[in-house]
């Protein structure tokens, strides 16, 4: 390669050394400096989109925040009442009154429900208030299917919750 570089007149040499300075000048642009450019703008990217993205957790976890504080408590006297008088109060205000069969005390804390065809969905829209508004769970539940869709027959039996005791589901 030298003594062909050798061979080449001055004005060649010139002419072939600006040209090899240029291809190295590109190869350098082209396989080092772009890549590099183009990852760092990527990485810039995707760091203002994870920011973005914690400022936005960040106001989403104080708005949940300040919507438990706003969560309403427990009805007021609704610790004063039995068991087994909010169980069937807010039952028949579930539209579930017509499906009782049966209702009575089951021991010291305790309620067992029977309910025939009644509606699915209303009843564990049901269940889940009683849990949420008034601290109130199944402690055994069965449920079997019938003939019309959509309809349960079910067995309950509720307790109130250890930590609601008898004030209704308020904790100090």
């Amino acid at each position: 390669m030298r003594a062909w570089f050798d061979s080449l007149a001055p004005r060649e040499r010139r002419v072939v050394v600006a040209g090899g300075t240029v291809l190295v000048v590109v190869l350098l642009w082209a396989l080092v400096w772009a890549p590099f450019r183009d990852r760092y703008l990527a990485l810039q990217d995707a760091v203002a989109g994870k920011q973005e993205l914690a400022t936005w957790m960040s106001r989403t976890a104080a708005r949940i925040q300040a919507l438990e504080g706003d969560r309403a408590p427990a009805p007021a006297g609704d610790g004063n009442r039995s068991l087994l008088a909010t169980v069937d109060q807010t039952s028949r205000q579930s539209g579930l009154g017509p499906h009782i069969k049966r209702i009575e005390p089951d021991g010291q804390g305790a309620v067992r429900l029977w309910l025939e065809e009644a509606p699915f969905d209303p009843m564990v829209r049901w269940l889940v208030a009683l849990a949420e508004g008034h601290g109130i769970h199944a402690r055994q539940a069965g449920v079997d299917a019938r003939d019309a869709a959509g309809r349960v027959n079910a067995r309950l039996t509720l307790e109130r919750d250890a930590a609601a005791g008898s004030d209704g589901g308020l904790t100090p």
